[in-house]
């Protein structure tokens, strides 16, 4: 874990570890005394509502395991019992703050504890979800069948999901969101979540979003809402490296992507490729010893999704993307995917270089832009800085 981001512990000590505090406070504390971490009082909140909620898994797991053959018939007889499981914790605030941090926190300190936690990105996530919803309504079973299966099945392996970088962009998700966060929420699997927008603020200005106010009100009802802001967007600090960056567009930066694509690929001569996607053919217009290249309308300006670009994720070490545009509300659904590509593409620590024009903290227009796009902006920049460029290149080239 990087250092930059940290958190106080109540009494502000970051020295010997408090035998009293739960297991996340204590990783945190021998984080800071290794100097792994920095002091940050605004996270605070975030560890001390974590470390409860890890200690109540705890003592749950254990309780059951003492029980013996009681408690599995209670389990058996009664479900799982959803005053000890069930419950939330929404971290959320600008980019930059350290709410990841703080949730992977939680996720390690769990690691050699019995309730089992599963860490994913909410898009990767969710995008199975739909392909699992699709898959089981085409045999017949109707969608409330479905939410209570897939909850079931996940509460048979997971006490916690653990839901980075949660928001909301699209009637699809909007629609079935809430049936299957209460469907999990029912079936005794605590949920936390991430994210740049507080609860009241998710899927802004959507379409039919009225019906979507019933899933906000369960959020809110059945978690911890916390506020993370430490004013300081800690990536913004970071240099980058201007390898992996061109601006203006232009001759120059055709020749800058050409070059990069050269020495990456080790002069491989570049070619075309066809992928497939649940039947659906996806053109790749340039690849070269792993690395793929498509220009911004090839990209963002179709219609390619989540699925598509979970597939360039997997199948390429990293991508070079030129001509990217400012942002504005005349290429709005455009940024929104490419929004949704940096995302997969951070998550997953892949490659990325590119082209635009103008620089990248120029690329948003509007406070509009900036809401929406900020945390992708912030994400651009890191990606350039060169502790992530060694490591997305040691992991593409290993």
């Amino acid at each position: 874990m990087p250092v930059g981001h940290g958190v106080l512990s109540p009494s502000g000590s970051t020295g010997k570890v408090d035998v009293t505090m739960g297991v996340v406070q204590q990783l945190y504390q021998r984080k800071l005394s290794a100097g792994e971490l920095q002091e940050n009082r605004a996270q605070a909140a975030a560890i001390v509502a974590l470390d409860r909620h890890a200690n109540a898994l705890i003592s749950n797991r254990k309780r059951v395991r003492l029980a013996g053959i009681v408690g599995w018939f209670q389990d058996l007889l009664f479900g799982r019992r959803s005053a000890d499981f069930g419950q939330g914790i929404y971290i959320h605030g600008p980019v930059g703050r350290g709410k990841t941090l703080v949730m992977d926190l939680f996720v390690e300190a769990m690691a050699d504890q019995q309730p089992r936690v599963f860490r994913t990105h909410f898009h990767q996530f969710f995008a199975g979800v739909h392909r699992d919803i699709h898959k089981r309504r085409a045999q017949g079973l109707d969608t409330e069948d479905v939410m209570a299966t897939l909850a079931a099945e996940l509460a048979g392996r997971h006490d916690v999901l653990a839901f980075d970088e949660f928001y909301v962009n699209n009637i699809a998700d909007a629609m079935i969101l809430g049936r299957f966060l209460d469907a999990l929420f029912r079936a005794g699997v605590a949920i936390i979540f991430t994210s740049n927008d507080a609860p009241t603020d998710l899927y802004p200005g959507g379409l039919q979003r009225e019906r979507f106010v019933p899933t906000i009100d369960l959020i809110r009802n059945r978690s911890d809402v916390i506020f993370v802001d430490a004013g300081t967007d800690y990536r913004l600090l970071q240099r980058r490296l201007p390898t992996t960056f061109h601006t203006p567009l232009g001759s120059e930066a055709d020749r800058f992507i050409d070059a990069c694509l050269s020495d990456l690929s080790g002069d491989v001569a570049p070619a075309a490729l066809t992928l497939y996607l649940d039947g659906a053919r996806l053109e790749v217009p340039c690849v070269a010893g792993g690395f793929a290249r498509f220009g911004f309308a090839e990209l963002c300006e179709k219609p390619l999704g989540r699925g598509e670009y979970l597939v360039l994720a997997r199948e390429f070490k990293g991508l070079l993307v030129t001509d990217v545009p400012q942002f504005s509300d005349q290429n709005r659904d455009a940024s929104e995917r490419f929004r949704i590509l940096i995302d997969i593409l951070y998550d997953q620590n892949k490659f990325l270089a590119m082209t635009a024009a103008c620089e990248i903290e120029a690329l948003l227009t509007t406070d509009e832009d900036e809401r929406r796009m900020g945390r992708t902006v912030s994400r651009l920049i890191e990606m350039q800085s060169p502790s992530y460029v060694r490591e997305a290149l040691g992991n593409a080239l290993a």
